[in-house]
C-alpha cells in the first residue's frame, strides 16, 4: 500500500461527528386555544390569475383538472377571502433527530508563498416525528398539486358546495413522519500575502458547492401517508 508524503500527511486534518436532538413540543404547539384569522382568496390555487398574467401564476394540468373536480372553471374564477382555524393539539409527540458527519481537510505543504486549503465533509441528518404547522396557503397548494385531489391535506379544507368558494381551512399542527436529508460539502480557499507601497496586502478567494444526495418527507395519516421527494425541487438543487 502506498503512504503519503510525511510532509503531506502532516497537512491533512480529519473529522467526524455524531449528534442527537430531542425537542419537546412547547406549550404554543400544545394548547394554543381555537384561533381563526383570514387569507386572501388569490392562496386559492383555483384563483384565476390576471389577464395575460399566466407567466408570473403558473398552474400545472394536475391543478386545472383538479378544480374542474370541484366543478369549479379556473379560467373564470374569482374566490373571496379564506377563513383559517388554529389550535394546539395535546397528541403531539417529541421531535428526535440525529446528525452524521466525516470529513477532512488539507493545506497545500510544498509552497510558502502562499495557502490553499480544501475541506470536504459528508452529512446525513435523520428527523423523527417532527413538528409541523404547514401553513394555510401550503395546505390548499399540496392538495391541488397531487393527481385527483388524493392528499391527505385535501382533508384540512373544506369548499361551499353551491359557490366553490374555500369556507374553512384547518392549520393544526401535525407529526411528521421521517425526513432524510444527506448531501457532500466541498469548499476550496486561497490567500496569498504580499507587500506593496510599504505595506503588506492578503489576498483571497473561497468556493464552496453543496451536492445534495437525498431529500425526502414521509408522513402518515390516517386517510394515507404522504411520501415527498425533494431532491432537485426549488430550494432542493441537486
Amino acid at each position: 500500500m502506498a503512504n503519503l508524503p510525511d510532509e503531506f500527511e502532516a497537512t491533512i486534518v480529519k473529522k467526524w461527528n455524531a449528534g442527537t436532538s430531542f425537542r419537546s413540543p412547547n406549550l404554543n404547539f400544545l394548547f394554543l386555544g381555537g384561533q381563526t384569522g383570514f387569507l386572501g382568496g388569490a392562496a386559492d390555487p383555483c384563483d384565476t390569475p390576471p389577464a395575460n398574467a399566466d407567466w408570473e401564476y403558473p398552474r400545472t394540468q394536475t391543478v386545472l383538472d383538479n378544480c374542474v373536480a370541484q366543478d369549479i372553471d379556473p379560467t373564470n374564477f374569482t374566490p373571496r377571502g379564506i377563513e383559517t382555524f388554529s389550535t394546539g393539539s395535546p397528541d403531539l409527540d417529541p421531535e428526535e433527530s440525529f446528525s452524521l458527519s466525516v470529513g477532512g481537510s488539507v493545506d497545500q505543504p510544498w509552497f510558502d508563498s502562499f495557502n490553499l486549503q480544501l475541506n470536504a465533509t459528508y452529512w446525513e441528518i435523520e428527523v423523527k416525528r417532527g413538528i409541523s404547522r404547514p401553513g394555510e396557503g401550503t395546505i390548499l397548494s399540496e392538495c391541488h398539486q397531487t393527481e385527483n385531489l388524493n392528499s391527505p391535506f385535501c382533508n384540512c379544507f373544506e369548499r361551499d358546495p353551491d359557490t366553490g368558494f374555500v369556507s374553512f381551512v384547518d392549520n393544526t399542527p401535525f407529526n411528521l413522519g421521517v425526513e432524510n436529508v444527506r448531501g457532500l460539502d466541498i469548499a476550496l480557499a486561497y490567500d496569498k500575502g504580499f507587500r506593496a507601497m510599504k505595506r503588506d496586502f492578503t489576498v483571497g478567494a473561497n468556493a464552496s458547492v453543496t451536492r445534495l444526495f437525498e431529500s425526502n418527507e414521509f408522513t402518515p395519516f390516517e386517510t394515507g401517508d404522504i411520501t415527498e421527494d425533494n431532491l432537485g425541487d426549488f430550494g432542493f438543487s441537486k
